[in-house]
């Protein structure tokens, strides 16, 4: 009932060539099917008069570029991660005194995509998975602490990837020169296929056209992205008093890795010039989401890995452990919600790499405890650093199954008595390993909590300020930033709301008519079926233990989504992780406990989860409405106004793949500015801002970054109110996130009844542009999000204090206005 076992021969007894041509056979379908899904897809969706050759080759022009850079980083990385690993002796317990047979065979296997199911045994090296979740956690930390120090410039980006990189064409020769082999996917991965094609394509979009639920990326838009621009002009990575994302100590790490891809190409150059991520009509900003995917499908190996391993060590063959192994790697991948923020440059893509791979480093019986922990502990400082909430969505769990691969090593790992002091007790190992993964913890977080202390003086602003200070921040700003972010809702509301369905028309998401708890759309059927598993793998006394592990792990992740955060639904994406392990394990359970026709039967029908969950995610994607608002621009295009307005109001559904076609050109207002200024010059009026001015009317502009770049010279300084998202102003910007104050909310706190002061403080910080997204300021101020000093008819007392409105689109709800004696161009 336990399946075949591994036999001299090859994996379940067939011959080992047959076996490694089936193997590729399905992992070239699965890579084909990929492709089929992108070609596809690129040629739907696009605006009207373009035909479907545009989409084709904007999709293949920008997957082909960024995928060869991206082969670097994931070269570089294989070799920074394998040269850490092997200093420290990593794979050497392998085979010494130690672990099962099957642990030994599953030692020496590993696979960039889906490798839990991969290859029945033998390997194409020694534990490339978490060496690439490693390498990548150093060259985030690298990127950081030389950012940090103002070192991180083209020379030593460049640097940092050629000595990675050659450390891994040497690994990758080594291997070639022994018996090792490239492992390739089981059947059960195929289901996963489309869903990677929608990410990939996605992701080769310019960000701020997709995804409605995140309001076209503004995330990435006013700090993800905006932040390593920011950084690479200042010549430093620095906490930024105007945007508090840029103290969140664990929100550093994956936006150093964005600022690493900016100065590889160059800086962000001067005012006025779309350099650094926007360089080669946006490479930089396609390459960052590329290496989001990438995180998300390391995240879908190291599951399919553990659940592999898991699988051989509870005795089940290599064939029937291979399987479950590829049905759990594609259940996550497979995910609407991990295809969304694969597709952006977002920080979860990570929170799913490092918390996968630290399971399956946590799992590896072979290597002592203090191994095991320290690398864990790594990989958890890197999840840590890269997102806050890895302490509660994360952590829990990996640290249950590294418990559980200790407790169930007994002291057959080489040197854990000795290391220990413990000779092999459970206890023992855990507190060497505890002590060991705090160790990596601290190595990794520590540049960046020290980033905020120094800044601050807390290393965690802005919370914790009760017990380390509130920085320059003032008791209101406190108030209405913990308001936000947990403080507006009791724990029963958000209790209601993660069980909430959409029929019941209750805990709503602000951008739709979507449940924000476990039932949202782009959730599917996934918690249904991962909770039902996760009740079967408690089941079979050999995968209990885990399966209860990883279960306790994610119920105290929900626990914090209740009691702690703000209950938005994309928070809960890293628990996909042990869900989807305890998919596998109940697949491990099914092929060993049933008799062989029931429990294939039932494996085969699990593997149509992720095929559904894929129709899911490329539905979602059909449906996107960001599309084309006038000529060359896109609803979404300078954040979507800031959140909502962008977000919310697009072309239409079906225009997904506008963002392909446009570029930067059509976010910056590029090509509008140059059509507008060409027929100003057919008209005799070259150079007359009125013109323009009436252009940009006529043409219904909703972007208030095209309305800034074309109007305001670049030399001037230009202060937004009510609009955090600075990816696409390429001129000089002043700019505040909706918890931060600048002078113009100084000024009005200073003096609050008098607005000739303000326009003197305007003036006083060389001022020359104001652009007011009024939309924006209507919804804060109905959120309560809104600063009170700018509230009430402030802005409207400040307007009637400068001259007549530059620009006003009342679709837009943008407003530009001049300051008197700062600004050179005339009033249009």
């Amino acid at each position: 009932m336990g399946g075949r076992t591994q036999g001299a021969s090859g994996a379940g007894g067939l011959p080992g060539r047959s076996v490694r041509l089936a193997q590729q056979r399905w992992t070239l379908a699965w890579v084909g099917l990929v492709g089929v899904t992108m070609l596809g897809l690129s040629m739907g969706g696009l605006p009207e008069g373009v035909g479907p050759e545009a989409g084709l080759a904007a999709m293949l022009l920008a997957a082909l570029s960024a995928g060869m850079v991206v082969g670097v980083y994931a070269l570089a990385a294989l070799g920074l991660g394998t040269g850490l690993l092997r200093a420290i002796g990593w794979g050497r317990g392998a085979g010494q005194g130690g672990g099962s047979a099957h642990d030994a065979g599953t030692s020496s296997s590993g696979s960039v995509l889906l490798s839990g199911s991969a290859s029945h045994g033998g390997g194409a090296g020694e534990a490339v998975v978490p060496a690439l979740a490693v390498g990548v956690a150093l060259l985030m930390w690298l990127s950081h602490a030389l950012g940090q120090l103002g070192l991180l410039t083209t020379a030593t980006a460049g640097g940092v990837l050629g000595i990675g990189g050659t450390l891994g064409v040497a690994w990758l020769m080594e291997q070639s020169r022994g018996r090792s082999r490239a492992p390739g996917l089981s059947w059960s991965a195929m289901g996963s296929a489309p869903a990677v094609g929608v990410m990939l394509l996605a992701a080769c979009a310019t960000p701020g056209f997709l995804w409605r639920s995140e309001a076209g990326g503004y995330d990435a838009l006013s700090y993800h992205l905006a932040l390593p621009m920011e950084w690479s002009r200042a010549g430093r990575l620095t906490a930024l008093e105007h945007n508090v994302y840029s103290y969140l100590p664990m929100g550093g790490m994956a936006q150093a890795l964005w600022l690493h891809v900016t100065e590889l190409l160059g800086g962000a150059g001067r005012p006025g010039e779309a350099g650094g991520l926007l360089a080669l009509d946006g490479l930089g900003l396609i390459v960052c989401q590329w290496l989001s995917a990438a995180l998300v499908l390391l995240g879908g190996a190291g599951v399919g890995r553990a659940v592999r391993a898991e699988g051989l060590a509870a005795g089940l063959s290599a064939r029937g452990a291979a399987i479950a192994g590829g049905l759990a790697g594609a259940a996550v991948v497979s995910v609407p919600w991990v295809v969304v923020i694969g597709s952006l440059a977002y920080n979860e893509g990570a929170l799913l790499a490092f918390g996968a791979c630290g399971v399956l480093a946590g799992l590896r019986r072979q290597e002592p405890a203090w191994r095991r922990g320290l690398v864990v502990g790594l990989l958890l400082g890197a999840a840590g650093g890269s997102k806050p909430t890895a302490a509660f969505l994360v952590m829990p769990w990996v640290v249950a199954s590294l418990g559980v691969g200790l407790r169930g090593a007994g002291a057959s790992a080489a040197g854990d008595g000795q290391a220990c002091g413990a000779r092999g007790r459970w206890w023992g190992r855990a507190v060497c390993a505890g002590a060991c993964a705090a160790v990596g913890g601290l190595v990794m977080l520590g540049p960046v909590l020290a980033r905020s202390w120094v800044a601050s003086g807390n290393p965690v602003f802005p919370f914790a300020s009760a017990v380390f200070g509130s920085g320059h921040w003032g008791p209101e700003q406190l108030a209405r930033f913990g308001h936000a972010h947990g403080g507006g809702q009791s724990a029963w509301e958000r209790l209601g709301a993660l069980v909430s369905m959409e029929r019941l028309g209750a805990a709503q998401d602000a951008l739709g008519n979507t449940p924000r708890g476990v039932f949202h759309a782009q959730w599917s059927m996934f918690f249904s079926v991962a909770v039902a598993c996760a009740a079967l793998g408690l089941g079979w006394r050999r995968t209990g233990p885990l399966a209860g592990a990883l279960a306790a792990g994610a119920l105290a992740g929900v626990a914090w989504w209740v009691a702690g955060s703000h209950g938005q639904s994309r928070f809960l994406i890293p628990l996909a992780v042990p869900l989807s392990v305890c998919i596998g394990l109940a697949a491990c359970g099914a092929l060993a406990v049933w008799r062989r026709g029931i429990g294939w039967a039932c494996v085969g029908l699990a593997c149509a989860v992720p095929a559904v969950l894929s129709m899911d995610s490329a539905r979602a994607l059909m449906r996107q409405g960001l599309g084309p608002t006038g000529p060359g621009l896109g609803a979404g295009a300078g954040g979507g106004g800031g959140g909502g307005g962008g977000g919310a109001g697009g072309s239409g559904i079906g225009a997904y793949s506008t963002g392909l076609v446009q570029g930067v050109g059509g976010m910056t207002g590029e090509f509008l500015g140059a059509r507008l200024r060409l027929e100003a010059q057919r008209a005799g009026r070259q150079g007359d801002p009125r013109e323009l001015a009436a252009g940009l009317r006529a043409a219904g502009v909703r972007s208030g970054a095209a309305i800034a770049n074309i109007l305001v010279p670049p030399d001037e300084r230009l202060l937004l109110v009510g609009e955090a998202t600075t990816l696409y102003y390429l001129g000089r910007v002043s700019a505040t996130t909706a918890w931060d104050s600048g002078v113009l909310e100084e000024a009005m706190g200073r003096w609050p009844s008098e607005p000739a002061r303000w326009v003197e403080a305007l003036r006083g910080a060389q001022i020359g542009w104001v652009l007011i997204n009024l939309a924006e300021v209507a919804r804060l101020a109905r959120s309560g999000y809104l600063d009170p000093r700018l509230s009430g008819d402030r802005l409207e007392q400040l307007v009637g204090q400068l001259p007549p409105a530059a620009v006003a689109i009342p679709e837009s709800g943008y407003l530009l206005v001049r300051v008197p004696g700062q600004s050179r161009l005339g009033e249009p």
